[in-house]
Formats: structure tokens, C-alpha cells, sequence
């Protein structure tokens, strides 16, 4: 179930997608939340942020959530899907969790399916879609929204 605690925790999320030039940091949701700003890749760059910690959104132990995140990096490996490290923080600091940036290869919806059947897999409440260097959480029970998107085009 999604309480109003969880649905604040991803309109305030922080995304950061770790290419190998640098970091590049997607502004929460939540318009004015986090005070973070889009590092914005442009246009071509879209995909989804996908975890496999904390599934359920039941807290795991650190090396539970580590054993997760590996079991994705492998099956992620092994699908041939081109990926980058990415973290989902609270901007308060109190939580991380680690996942991984998918990147879209041609259609966007074609990738949103394979990236929600993941996250099903994983047994995760939700996943992010990154386009135009905005920020949509997707549940991954029926790919609704999580969240309302500020300008994030449909």
C-alpha cells in the first residue's frame, strides 16, 4: 500500500545518475523541494531509474539490500540492457538507496515495460522514468503515476 509517507519520499527524491564524466544530479518531483536543480543531458537521454533495496518499502539490512542490488546488476548484465550506477537520496540525507540508470534504446515505452517488469521483479513499490531530464515515478503494480510530474511531457 502506498501511505502518504511513502508518496512524500518519492516527490522529494533526489536522483543521481553516475556517468563516467560526472554526476548528474534530477531535481525531485516536488517543485521546489530539495533545492536541487536539473543537470539536464538533453533530449536524447531517457530511461528508467530501477533499485532492487528495500523491497515493498520494508528497510532491509545493509547487506541484504548489497545482495539485492547485485542479483540486479546481473540480471540486468544478462538482458544486454546498457546501464549506469544510480542513487535515489532523501534530501535530508536520511536514506539512500542504490539502483541503476537504464538507458532507453529507441522506444521509450518498449524500455518503460521491460524497466516495470524488473522492478516487479524486485518486488519494488515503483521506478522512475528520466525524459528530458525530468523526473516520473511509475508504480509498478500498474504503471500509474506515483506522483503528479511537473512539466514532464506525456
Amino acid at each position: 500500500m502506498v501511505t502518504a509517507d511513502l508518496l512524500a519520499a518519492w516527490e522529494t527524491t533526489r536522483v543521481e545518475i553516475r556517468w563516467l564524466y560526472g554526476v548528474q544530479v534530477l531535481r525531485s518531483i516536488r517543485e521546489g523541494s530539495c533545492g536541487a536543480s536539473v543537470d539536464a543531458l538533453g533530449p536524447s537521454v531517457s530511461g528508467h531509474v530501477v533499485t532492487a533495496w528495500n523491497p515493498d518499502a520494508q528497510v532491509l539490512a545493509s547487506w541484504e539490500n548489497a545482495a539485492r542490488h547485485a542479483a540486479l546488476r546481473e540480471v540486468v548484465a544478462a538482458a544486454g540492457m546498457a546501464c549506469v550506477p544510480a542513487v535515489g537520496r532523501a534530501c535530508d540525507g536520511s536514506w539512500h538507496e542504490e539502483g541503476l540508470f537504464l538507458v532507453a534504446r529507441g522506444s521509450l515505452v518498449v524500455a518503460r515495460a521491460a524497466a516495470l517488469a524488473l522492478g516487479r521483479q524486485f518486488q519494488q513499490v515503483g521506478i522512475y522514468e528520466v525524459e528530458y531530464g525530468r523526473l516520473r515515478a511509475l508504480a509498478c503494480a500498474d504503471d500509474a503515476e506515483l506522483a503528479p510530474t511537473v512539466g514532464v511531457p506525456r
